[in-house]
């Protein structure tokens, strides 16, 4: 666990912070925000007051931070930011060019990348039901296939090969 996660966890010390004018979306060099840390650790109603305090589904890369919850309700929380209007098939940093130069060594691609990555099933299940885009490659030129492959994550590498084979009839 992240030690910029702990506060989030709190509801109680979360809305003190609120009441003091602590921004949800104050963000550091890369792009990562309070709620960015919410949605990853936190519990989905400091989620929501967040977002009922000005949060933003326009910064701190908000989807990719919720494929790597390891919580029950994790697509309860792709649902709702997807239901705000968060891209599902965005590239991590693409619209913040100083943070995709620093970290895209490390193979930025979509949240559907980093859920293959992962290897949770059901969360790169969710992620195709709802649009994710099997065909985008990564900042490394690797597909979420690939992968999936290379983080030994053959059931959803296999899960992947399927959906794309249905995808291209």
């Amino acid at each position: 666990m992240d030690v910029n996660s702990l506060a989030v966890q709190e509801p109680g010390l979360v809305a003190w912070f609120l009441s003091h004018g602590a921004d949800p979306n104050a963000g550091c060099q890369l792009d990562l925000t309070p709620l960015s840390y919410a949605v990853q650790y936190a519990p989905f109603d400091v989620i929501r007051t967040l977002f009922d305090h000005g949060g933003s589904i326009h910064t701190g890369q908000l989807v990719h931070c919720a494929v790597r919850r390891d919580q029950p309700d994790t697509l309860q929380v792709l649902a709702y930011l997807l239901n705000k209007g968060a891209s599902i098939n965005a590239v991590m940093y693409q619209n913040r060019p100083d943070s995709y130069q620093l970290q895209q060594a490390f193979g930025l691609g979509t949240p559907l990348h980093k859920a293959a990555q992962r290897g949770k099933l059901e969360v790169p299940r969710f992620l195709l039901e709802n649009g994710a885009d099997l065909n985008v490659v990564d900042s490394l030129g690797q597909t979420v296939i690939q992968r999936a492959t290379i983080f030994r994550n053959p059931e959803v590498a296999d899960f992947m090969r399927h959906n794309a084979s249905i995808s291209s009839h």
